[in-house]
């Protein structure tokens, strides 16, 4: 609101008695008083000061309004200069972009020439090139002056007569040992095509390299498959020669050796070392500790040695001198053998010249076939055994037969007469184990030639060395020996596969063989076998190895049993009435007899040895064995085979007290006196002589001591004292 400014006066009209007082407001927006017209005549004259202070007021209210009115007008004032200074900023933000924006169409418009790739454009209507960017001049070699004459249009492999708008052409071309791929692009504005090379190089020799590769792995896995396929009618020496000549033609290398292990280690010999260049064998070579200590470290770590350059790598420098430089060796990879957790000898492949890397697929290989150079071993050494194994059985039955045929000179002996009753079951005690030998032996040959040899033929290396793990993890102590047990295992078994694994078929054979192996309680460790891509090839091996090892532990087992009462055998009937004195442990003299006896014993009777394993006692061994023999078989006989007998020692001062006591039937007491009679016998006829107890008195009288007998209701007992030194037998 402005000023307002009243303009007063006074008028006389027409007629004379009639005057006006007149405002005219300049600036007055809030009143709008245009004129006023006052007749004075119409008023009193006190009135006139009234009125002129009534217009006064109003001029005052006016001015006020004035005064708003002009603060408003700097406040809007205030603001446009503000949104002024805004419009200047967006103005200046668009001016930016504005620049940006022709930076950019700048660069756009120069992208033929910082293409990092090379870039033609030739025309349609000249066929001519009429641009190429700096990095095909590069290429090309050209300039200005010999663009026309190069034999470009050739080179890019441009056929003009296929040259036509709307050309999409994409072919490869080679140019200066690069591989570029050609894309054509017509350009409507020069009726012209541009040609982008874009630069495959890389990307086809990795092409490249890889189709080696595969050619690489193809040609491995072949060797593999025959190298596998080696009949078993091959010695070890040949096979060692042929594999090494496989993979030094499979991998390239100059030389290939096999390299096993001699005295734990300490040295390792090779006689088929593969000489590729003149396709021969060198001759015979051995390396000790000494002279490569830090090489045998390493391969004792069981660790793959790479080395890129043999005479700087910390396994192999140690033959720079000696075996590197005078066979020209640069580069090496030897691959440890190993046969469960033990180094067995050393693949060893060489190269003249130094690698850069070795590729893993090559590494690979060479594992997979040290894997067969063990299996090679161990089935030579599994036939090796076997060969042994008939060995001892034919022993075995010659050793049975010069028993069966002293049989008859031992009976006639009076000595050995207890013996000649025993004989039978001595006999049943030596079959069983022969028995036990033979039905192993049988299936050893029957896994061997119908299932084991023939699947590892099949196999996979990762399933064998997956196979060998698993059983490697048997525990011996939990494998369940009785149907109660195997039933409740199975059961647990099939719960946990059924929970954990339910996908998997044929859940009984994964069950049976997780108890075999005696892992029921460790099924969750087998985890990795279960998923194997090849499961149940990987059990079946597993459960080959089982039944061989269980074969071979039942021959041992039975070898052990057949050993225990030959050796009894022979310690009770070796010497005679002249021997020696010796010392001998007393508990094991009475074992032996016990095991002569044990057909008698293992079905109803029960004997106890008490005797401390430390004592020792002088005598003859065989004579008093004697005298165990007929107290502990007339004790049976007594019983029809049928009480306890317990064998106690007392030390008493400078004597040997032993006691041998049954519950068996009583003596009478009118016999106990007469029982040490020659030809004094309570047996029916045919069933003894009648001299057994007094041999017995004899020994023990030879042997400086004394015995007695004691019989009541509850048990009979005779108590034998013998002397703790002898220094000669007495005559008796």
């Amino acid at each position: 609101m402005g000023y307002s400014v009243l303009i007063t006066g006074t008028v006389k009209r027409n007629d004379a008695n009639s005057y006006f007082i007149f405002a005219v407001p300049v600036i007055n927006t809030l009143y709008p008083i245009t004129n006023y017209h006052i007749n004075i005549t119409n008023f009193p004259k006190h009135d006139y000061i009234a009125e002129y202070l009534f217009l006064q007021q109003s001029a005052t209210r006016g001015l006020e309004d004035s005064q708003k009115l002009n603060l408003l007008i700097t406040e809007k004032n205030k603001k446009l200069e503000e949104a002024k200074n805004t419009l200047i900023k967006v103005n200046s933000t668009l001016e930016e972009r504005i620049n940006n924006s022709v930076q950019k169409i700048k660069r756009l418009a120069l992208f033929p020439e910082q293409n990092p790739n090379p870039v033609i454009e030739i025309s349609l209507d000249s066929f001519d090139i009429i641009y190429l960017n700096p990095i095909a001049i590069s290429l090309f070699e050209i300039n200005d002056e010999n663009i026309q004459k190069s034999n470009l249009i050739q080179t890019l492999k441009i056929d003009k007569n296929k040259l036509q708008k709307g050309s999409q052409e994409k072919i490869e071309i080679e140019v200066n040992g690069k591989i570029f791929e050609r894309n054509l692009f017509y350009n409507d504005q020069f009726n012209s095509l541009r040609l982008y090379l874009h630069d495959i190089t890389q990307i086809r020799l990795k092409e490249r390299e890889e189709k080696t590769k595969i050619a690489l792995f193809i040609k491995q896995q072949e060797s593999l498959t025959t190298i596998r396929k080696l009949s078993d009618n091959y010695t070890l020496e040949e096979k060692f020669r042929f594999i090494s000549k496989v993979v030094a033609q499979t991998i390239g290398c100059n030389r290939c050796s096999i390299w096993l292990s001699k005295n734990d280690l300490t040295s390792i010999i090779t006689g088929h070392v593969y000489l590729l260049n003149s396709d021969n064998y060198a001759e015979e070579m051995e390396i000790s500790y000494d002279v490569a200590p830090a090489y045998f470290k390493a391969l004792r770590s069981k660790q793959t040695i790479l080395a890129l350059d043999a005479t700087k790598n910390e396994a192999t420098f140690e033959f720079t001198d000696s075996y590197l430089k005078p066979l020209n060796i640069s580069s090496m990879i030897d691959i440890p053998l190993l046969q469960g957790n033990q180094s067995i000898g050393v693949l060893c492949c060489e190269f003249f010249e130094i690698q850069n890397e070795f590729d893993s697929d090559t590494i690979a290989f060479c594992n997979s076939v040290a894997d067969i150079i063990v299996l090679a071993c161990e089935t030579n050494d599994l036939k090796e055994s076997q060969k042994q194994l008939e060995v001892k059985n034919t022993l075995l039955k010659e050793n049975m037969d010069q028993i069966i045929t002293m049989q008859s000179e031992i009976v006639e002996r009076e000595k050995l007469a207890t013996l000649g009753m025993l004989i039978a079951g001595i006999a049943h005690e030596i079959n069983s184990p022969l028995g036990a030998i033979k039905a192993s032996n049988e299936y050893l040959h029957k896994i061997f030639t119908e299932s084991f040899l023939n699947a590892i033929k099949y196999i996979s290396p990762d399933v064998i060395q997956a196979g060998l793990s698993l059983f490697a993890m048997r525990n011996v102590d939990s494998i369940a020996t009785t149907t109660r047990d195997i039933r409740k295992f199975q059961k647990d078994a099939l719960n946990y596969l059924e929970h954990y694994f339910p996908d998997t078929e044929n859940k009984s054979f994964y069950a049976n063989v997780i108890i075999e192996l005696g892992l029921q309680s460790d099924i969750a460790k087998l985890s990795e076998f279960i998923i194997h891509k090849q499961s149940k090839e990987v059990f079946l091996f597993a459960q080959y190895l089982i039944h061989i090892f269980k074969a071979v532990s039942t021959v041992g087992l039975a070898v052990n049993r057949a050993g225990s009462v030959v050796k009894a055998l022979n310690t009770f009937s070796h010497g005679n009435i002249d021997q020696e004195l010796s010392h001998f442990k007393l508990h094991d003299s009475f074992n032996s007899v016990i095991t002569l006896l044990w057909n008698k014993i293992k079905y109803s009777a029960y004997v106890e040895n008490n005797i401390p394993q430390e004592i020792m006692i002088s005598g003859s061994a065989d004579e008093l064995s004697q005298v165990w023999t007929n107290i502990i078989n007339n004790a049976l006989q007594a019983a029809d085979n049928k009480c306890k007998i317990w064998i106690d020692y007392t030390d008493e001062n400078e004597m040997h007290r032993i006691c041998i006591s049954n519950d068996g039937p009583a003596i009478p007491s009118e016999i106990v006196p007469k029982i040490f009679d020659a030809f004094f016998s309570t047996k029916k006829r045919g069933e003894g002589t009648g001299l057994g107890l007094n041999i017995v008195k004899k020994i023990i009288e030879k042997h400086q001591g004394k015995i007695e007998c004691h019989s009541d209701e509850k048990k009979t007992r005779f108590l034998i004292f013998l002397p703790k030194l002898i220094e000669q037998f007495k005559t008796i």
